[in-house]
């Protein structure tokens, strides 16, 4: 949930960080997916 509002913020103000930070902050939010997913399992 805190994700998917992540990658909302992040959409709808595309001037909101640098294309780096933007990079940084997927990046970082795939990994938290990643992480609770394998914890599901």
């Amino acid at each position: 949930m805190t994700s998917y509002n992540v990658k909302e913020t992040l959409n709808s103000n595309p001037d909101f960080l640098p294309v780096e930070e933007k990079r940084n902050q997927n990046i970082s939010v795939l990994i938290k997916d990643m992480t609770l997913k394998i914890r599901k399992n």
